[in-house]
């Protein structure tokens, strides 16, 4: 629920209030039908694995978003299985820059699988 363009400037410990907020705005936009979603792109990139609540609450978005029947996409997975985040230099460094870029089908019961063995593993 929060952004920055320094992400290891992001607080430590979560605000469950604000984390809760954030779960029912997505939930209220994807569920007003003048918004007419079909799919979701991720693309929350690495940065995810700093905070274990940032995997957490996007393990929960995701949750939300399966439930209403929305498709995933992304436009790359990282080797920690993470959607690629569109940030310019991973783009251009990763995937050839933005005219290469094609949307990838992204499942989430696989993320929420990686995550849980990753995390039986530490």
């Amino acid at each position: 629920p929060k952004r920055t363009s320094k992400p290891y400037n992001l607080p430590k410990r979560p605000k469950t209030a604000l984390s809760d907020e954030n779960l029912d705005v997505i939930k209220g936009l994807i569920e007003n039908p003048s918004n007419n979603f079909k799919k979701v792109l991720c693309c929350w990139g690495d940065y995810v694995e700093r905070h274990t609540y940032l995997k957490k609450q996007a393990i929960e978005i995701m949750s939300v978003i399966k439930e209403l029947n929305l498709s995933f996409e992304c436009i790359g997975i990282t080797k920690s299985g993470n959607p690629f985040h569109p940030a310019p230099m991973p783009v251009n460094r990763f995937l050839g820059g933005i005219d290469n870029i094609t949307l990838k089908s992204f499942e989430p019961n696989s993320y929420k699988v990686h995550e849980m063995k990753k995390a039986s593993q530490s």
